[in-house]
């Protein structure tokens, strides 16, 4: 199913729903639209067991049904996986879990991946590591302070490294180069 087939089919948009992902030949959907996705086709939890319970990981096997057809995957986060503070594992864990069974459920899993998954695979298959809450928040700080408009920014494209050349140009007054950074981003 193209984007296009799968906005239209679910009711979805891109602006709310869904991005391409910029190095990967997929789409990225957000948890609410597999939620949304899930209510549409009827998919429902059957079972979720709990593989393994810790203070920094959990693993959670998920079932999902659509009619007689079942789906059994695991959901995983841990303190690897997971970027943000005061994270609840469990929830993350059962959040990729769902949203992997939902999207396999339809046949989409191939062409769309859940963002809950994002962190997870962006630093171990694609290479991409996103800027962590507080670099991004001192990107937006510095931006504010210098009067740079970061309105037009999109954020998914903004890796570590991106955040992080940003931030240099700005601390050293080099304000010429921030829309570079960005076009190459």
């Amino acid at each position: 199913m193209t984007l296009d087939e799968m906005l239209k089919k679910y009711k979805l948009t891109v602006d709310v729903d869904c991005w391409k992902h910029p190095q990967g030949n997929f789409n990225l959907l957000t948890h609410d639209a597999c939620l949304k996705i899930a209510h549409m086709e009827n998919i429902v939890t059957t079972k979720i067991e709990s593989l393994q319970c810790l203070p920094t990981h959990v693993t959670l096997l998920i079932t999902m049904s659509l009619g007689d057809k079942t789906e059994t995957t695991v959901g995983e986060a841990s303190k690897d996986n997971v970027k943000m503070q005061g994270a609840y594992y469990g929830c993350m864990a059962e959040k990729r879990g769902k949203d992997r069974a939902i999207l396999q459920l339809i046949g989409e899993y191939d062409n769309f991946k859940s963002e809950i998954e994002a962190e997870e695979w962006e630093v171990k298959s694609y290479g991409i590591k996103l800027p962590s809450k507080a670099s991004k928040e001192f990107l937006l700080s510095l931006c504010v302070k210098h009067q740079i408009d970061n309105s037009q920014w999109d954020w998914k494209l903004i890796s570590q490294d991106v955040c992080s050349k940003l931030i240099d140009a700005i601390k050293k007054g080099r304000l010429e180069n921030v829309n570079q950074i960005i076009m190459e981003a």
